[in-house]
């Protein structure tokens, strides 16, 4: 069975959020981020207005960031390419995902746009390296799932080679 890149990074999405540690570490950001509210939303934001924006920033560009590291990382490493490569490649896209999800966001709580040069050029400056250093930890700090094995037709009598295989003695 072919796997897609996205099939792949929702598995293993799915493989590490589905324990309790994960989402307690992303509750404990969010509760960091509302308290000390950074990038100007101390000022701006009541507490719960902050609390709720920074849990739609961190859960949304946590999803899409993993969602584009992992494709970009499995595109890359079906090319060859190395793991700095990847990295590199990876972080240079969660930055831009990351910059139009917070882009969106702002707009929906502040009620401006992003569309001048020194906004977007501020937005990046603050996007690509926290960018860096999450997608690094995403490539080198968690566990990739193994693959499953390569499924071969079963001998006559037997119903699949592994659990999951499509291969049947009813389909040949």
């Amino acid at each position: 069975m072919n796997d897609t890149a996205l099939r792949l990074a929702l598995r293993e999405m799915h493989a590490a959020f589905s324990r309790p540690g994960p989402w307690v570490i992303v509750a404990a950001v969010v509760v960091a981020l509302a308290v000390s509210g950074p990038f100007g939303t101390l000022a701006s934001l009541g507490f719960a207005t902050r609390l709720a924006y920074w849990a739609a920033v961190v859960v949304l560009t946590l999803g899409a960031g993993w969602l584009a590291t992992q494709g970009c990382v499995h595109a890359l490493a079906r090319r060859g390419i190395g793991r700095i490569g990847q990295w590199l490649i990876a972080s240079l896209t969660v930055s831009a995902v990351t910059a139009a999800v917070v882009g969106v966001l702002n707009v929906l709580a502040f009620g401006f746009y992003v569309t001048d040069r020194g906004a977007v050029a501020d937005l990046l400056t603050s996007t690509v390296p926290i960018a860096l250093m999450v997608t690094a930890a995403f490539i080198w700090g968690f566990p990739r799932l193994p693959r499953p094995p390569r499924c071969k037709p079963p001998a006559r009598n037997r119903r699949a080679c592994w659990p999951g295989c499509r291969w049947t003695s009813a389909a040949r």
